[in-house]
């Protein structure tokens, strides 16, 4: 409609201008097409630009100790051996480097009689590899050059962004599990875990965030956040600018408005070690999240935002490690009522794998190649199961990775920036979003 009126203008012009030059008749004709379609384009300008996503980036098993304080290592190990009772200290093999005395080598072990998980030390008490057996076979699930990748890229990316060329992302979602626990630390100050985040990470981002946004980096809670900080301590001194947003210990939830589209964060809770793919003790509880959740999405299509985008920690679709929600704690039937009303994608994590869906017109990203040991399985599944977009059935691989969200006006691309060590060629990325995926 808009294009037929400018065409009955520009030919009223023509017809009226009959007596004048032909040539200063096109220029006002002109003239007045480029002034009836300014306001579509300079829409389209202010509604482009661009977000990274990443997440589960925590490296476990900090351990800067010696022979001579073998009982820290043993208090470490406990913790470690996934939820064991601060009593029990499972049997493990360390190995010591006989000049120094420091930890070179561990060996935990795991689930199954038969598995294990090598860890070797090579930096200041940070592992460098993790190797996992079972039986006769042995495989790498984690290269702490995979995690330096994607903080040292993410950081360029979002310093392009920041650049007065505006070239690239200007601000930054994290799906939880940026730290393993409390249990060495809770504080920022305290924990090994927070510093080394805000020493290779954080701290290198640059000032002030686009807009009206005070910052370049937010995130969800992870389990891991919570394990061993109830209270959240290391999470809210990190990142005290969410507070402007509503987030508190009490509410660890919050959303903002970001240029066409609106931004949310839930909390889908801490680990349940009987159930540890499940929506469990929340802050607030999950009913009252999908009240909040509906109620944002309401608002966000009032004031006739184009897109939403969710991150939460758990997966709600996905077929790695725990699996994805189950139905009675999953949002995607609420999600799939407004699907129809604004344009909704979700990043969530947990499952330390990177795998991509689209089911009844959403977008799930499980985006988990952020730094720690992956999983490279994938778990059988019911034949109608919706279709993983990333793998497409062909077998895994370490694959760290960052997301690059593209923006512009109603339309939206996402791509995959990769990092596979086993790869000939290593480094690569790939459109995983054509368009609307329509």
């Amino acid at each position: 409609m808009h294009n037929l009126n400018s065409a009955k203008i520009s030919q009223q012009i023509f017809s009226a201008a009959w007596s004048i030059p032909a040539k200063v008749a096109f220029i006002l004709a002109s003239l007045m097409m480029v002034f009836l379609l300014s306001p579509a384009l300079s829409s389209a300008g202010e509604n482009a630009y661009s977000f990274a996503v990443f997440g589960d980036s925590r490296i476990p098993a900090y351990a800067p100790y010696d022979r001579e304080h073998k009982e820290n290592l043993d208090k470490m190990v406990s913790r470690v051996s996934k939820y064991a009772s601060p009593g029990s200290i499972p049997e493990y093999k360390a190995v010591f480097n006989p000049k120094t005395q420091l930890l070179e080598r561990l060996e935990i072990p795991g689930e199954t009689k038969d598995a294990s998980r090598i860890i070797t030390y090579g930096r200041d008490g940070w592992p460098d590899v993790f190797v996992d057996k079972a039986g006769d076979r042995a495989q790498v699930s984690l290269l702490a050059s995979g995690q330096e990748w994607v903080y040292d890229n993410v950081v360029r990316e979002l310093k392009k962004g920041a650049s007065p060329q505006d070239t690239g992302p200007t601000f930054c979602l994290h799906t939880g599990d940026i730290v393993y626990f409390g249990y060495q630390g809770k504080s920022a100050e305290s924990s090994p875990y927070w510093r080394e985040f805000d020493k290779r990470f954080l701290s290198r981002l640059p000032d002030q965030g686009p807009g009206d946004l005070q910052a370049r980096f937010f995130p969800v809670l992870g389990n891991h956040e919570t394990w061993g900080d109830k209270d959240i301590v290391g999470f809210r001194g990190m990142f005290p600018y969410l507070s402007q947003f509503g987030f508190s210990s009490g509410s660890r939830v919050y959303a903002f408005d970001y240029k066409n589209a609106r931004f949310i964060f839930l909390d889908s809770g801490i680990m349940d070690p009987d159930a540890p793919a499940d929506w469990y003790e929340s802050t607030p509880s999950y009913e009252e999240q999908m009240n909040m959740l509906a109620q944002w999405l309401e608002e966000a299509i009032e004031d006739n935002k184009e897109h939403a985008f969710l991150t939460l920690h758990y997966p709600v679709f996905c077929r790695s490690g725990f699996g994805p929600l189950p139905r009675e704690h999953n949002p995607h039937s609420l999600l799939e009522s407004y699907a129809d009303k604004i344009d909704i994608t979700v990043f969530t994590g947990h499952v330390h794998a990177t795998e991509a869906y689209k089911v009844d017109g959403i977008r799930y990203f499980v985006a988990g190649g952020g730094g720690g040991e992956q999983n490279m399985s994938s778990n059988q599944m019911p034949e109608d199961y919706p279709k993983d977009r990333y793998w497409q059935g062909k077998p895994r691989q370490l694959d760290y990775n960052y997301m690059v969200v593209r923006v512009e006006g109603e339309d939206l691309e996402v791509v995959v920036k990769r990092f596979r060590p086993n790869d000939f060629k290593p480094f690569s990325q790939v459109e995983i979003v054509p368009g609307r995926m329509d």
